[in-house]
């Protein structure tokens, strides 16, 4: 049985502190995707808003992104590593199945502490994972999660 008001159901409030970001290199452009397949620039543009993509060097991993992504958003928060209780990675590409990429990512950035696991959910897996990290906040499960 749910409650008839939406009180009981709010938590503790919930803030995104800090955000990173990590980019390969190689940017693919709309041009170049117009040289090898039947579409334009303008065409993607006015479809997707999409003007450009990066590739990923070969031998490049999810968690060799999220990495120096992870770096950034704990800084750019004035978190340490020991701060953070949960990371979460969305990626429909992991490392691999098992062990979950986030425990990598986990490792490699100190959160030693800190529980991992991964959404393989394709397009809406940040939504899904930043919802997973708003709802631990929220029921005070996690004082801070890495996403």
């Amino acid at each position: 049985m749910l409650p008839t008001s939406a009180g009981p159901l709010l938590g503790r409030p919930v803030t995104i502190s800090g955000l990173g970001i990590f980019l390969p290199d190689t940017v693919v452009t709309n041009d170049d995707l117009a040289a090898v397949l039947d579409t334009s620039d303008e065409w993607v543009r006015q479809r997707t808003g999409i003007r450009e993509r990066r590739l990923a060097d070969p031998g490049l991993s999810s968690s060799d992104l999220g990495i120096p992504a992870g770096r950034a958003a704990l800084a750019d928060a004035g978190l340490s590593p020991d701060d953070v209780g949960l990371v979460i990675t969305a990626s429909i590409s992991p490392d691999q199945i098992m062990p979950a990429t986030a425990s990598r990512v986990a490792y490699e950035l100190g959160c030693t502490g800190a529980g991992s696991f991964d959404v393989l959910a394709g397009c809406t897996g940040f939504v899904y994972a930043l919802a997973m990290a708003a709802g631990a906040v929220s029921a005070g499960l996690h004082e801070h999660v890495l996403v």
